[in-house]
């Protein structure tokens, strides 16, 4: 082998388990500050846009690793698909939507649209997400892809 290579396994050997220890710390709590900052930047942008999504996408990538609570992330995967609609990528927001409405719901859409099927305690997530899904302008591209996505969740209804 290489002197190189005989120097990084020395380097690596002689590593002290705090010094380890110290940086998985640090990172942790890095991606947890840069998680919660794109989550502000992604819930509290006034326009969609590419900068919105880019803030999405970066809050939903840093808090991936902390598993747990998955319904906190529904509604950063509705915004990053509301700007995407809004910017005419209807598949890629139809895709957000879609994760963004199973997080909220516990992974049951049927039964918590039908009003069944789902705890009290937890029943006010699903609601909130479905009232602010709800405050869209149904003219915007946003309410269209939303309205696709709750489509096979509606009620059937026969008429002449």
């Amino acid at each position: 082998m290489s002197a190189r290579h005989d120097r990084l396994v020395s380097f690596l050997a002689n590593i002290r388990y705090g010094a380890i220890a110290k940086t998985l710390i640090f990172i942790a709590f890095s991606c947890a500050l840069i998680g919660m900052a794109s989550s502000r930047a992604c819930l509290g942008a006034s326009h969609p846009g590419r900068a919105q999504i880019v803030s999405c996408a970066l809050a939903l990538t840093v808090l991936t690793p902390f598993i747990g609570e998955e319904y906190k992330r529904a509604p950063l995967y509705a915004q990053r698909g509301i700007a995407r609609a809004d910017l005419g990528r209807d598949e890629a927001a139809r895709r957000d939507l879609k994760t963004a409405l199973a997080k909220a719901t516990f992974g049951q859409p049927r039964l918590v649209l039908g009003n069944t099927g789902i705890m009290d305690v937890w029943k006010s997530v699903p609601l909130e997400f479905l009232a602010h899904m709800e405050r869209l302008d149904p003219q915007s591209p946003a309410a269209r892809v939303w309205t696709e996505v709750l489509a096979p969740y509606q009620p059937i209804t026969l008429s002449k």
